[in-house]
């Protein structure tokens, strides 16, 4: 059994993106939730500090626009469920390892340097 793991990128205009990533192994949301509520955005995340894409510049692709004002750091986590799909590089126990690492310790200036984002 593997993992999707569904979450969502939305600028301070309200824009919105979302990406999937199928893990190997089993993660739920319980694994990582106590990790969700330490930090600035309430239940956001920082994808790249778990070895997930940050979803930025995707967004800023798909509007036409790059990276604006109206960016930050955080993501939402949307959905987590099993799946029987053919799971990526990234493993679930190591995403989870991840989370707890960051938990009420969310490096918002490095993902600020890897994302071109205003930290102000």
């Amino acid at each position: 059994m593997n993992t999707s793991f569904t979450y969502e990128y939305r600028d301070g205009a309200n824009y919105k993106t979302r990406h999937t990533e199928i893990l190997s192994g089993v993660l739920t949301m319980a694994d990582i939730e106590s990790c969700l509520s330490n930090n600035a955005c309430d239940d956001g995340f920082i994808p790249g500090q778990v070895g997930m894409k940050e979803l930025q510049e995707q967004l800023g692709d798909e509007c036409q626009t790059g990276i604006t004002g109206d960016d930050h750091v955080w993501h939402q986590v949307l959905e987590i469920v099993p799946t029987e799909d053919a799971p990526g590089a990234l493993k679930a126990e190591d995403v989870k390892a991840a989370f707890l690492a960051a938990k009420g310790n969310w490096d918002i200036l490095a993902a600020c340097e890897r994302t071109g984002v205003d930290p102000l």
